[in-house]
């Protein structure tokens, strides 16, 4: 009988011996993530009665994203609350080599509202604001840029107005996470909605 027992526990240990590890949030694929949006559409807003697929043809990529950074303060700080800020973003990204034969070349411009409250001003307290989009609630113009790619698309020369973090410090195991201060945390309330 404590042969059989300890046969069965050797062999459920082997078993899961044999299970790999799981992978760390940020290397998971995203549909393994803990919360992901689906969508009806490959756009939230559909196609415009063919509009953005006309659009899209002659070189005119339109784009509306909404992010809102949704986060609470049940312990410590000033007092304990719960704060929304967030950032609608408009994008008109034109294609110059569809609409005018400049092949590689293209121009973007794009603005944002931000809007919302402090949950580091309300009711934490600190120095740094735990909201990433938190900041800067006005309107604002955020690219205003040509790009040129050259060499095959090896070299990419932009010019203009340009969000550092566009290019710089971007890697997409961040993608949702928090970059505020030194802190990074999960983020599973915040998402970005394409339309």
């Amino acid at each position: 009988m404590v042969a059989a027992a300890l046969l069965v526990a050797g062999q459920a240990a082997a078993l899961h011996a044999e299970e790999a590890a799981p992978l760390p949030a940020a290397a998971r694929p995203l549909a393994e993530t803990p919360f992901q949006l689906v969508l009806p559409h490959a756009h939230l807003l559909g196609d415009w009665l063919g509009a953005r697929t006309w659009l899209g043809t002659h070189g005119v990529v339109p784009t509306i994203t909404f992010v809102t950074d949704a986060l609470g303060n049940p312990t410590g700080g000033m007092q304990q609350g719960f704060r929304g800020a967030s950032n609608l973003g408009v994008d008109l990204l034109f294609d110059l080599g569809k609409l005018t034969g400049l092949k590689g070349g293209s121009f973007e411009i794009s603005f944002s509202e931000r809007f919302g409250s402090s949950l580091s001003k309300e009711d934490i307290g600190n120095v740094f604001t735990v909201q990433q989009v938190f900041g800067g609630q006005t309107y604002r113009l955020v690219d205003m840029a040509y790009k040129q790619e050259l060499f095959a698309d090896r070299v990419e020369l932009r010019v203009g107005r340009i969000a550092a973090g566009d290019d710089f410090l971007v890697s997409p195991s961040t993608t949702y996470l928090f970059r505020t201060a030194s802190t990074v945390t999960r983020s599973v309330f915040s998402s970005t909605l394409r339309a």
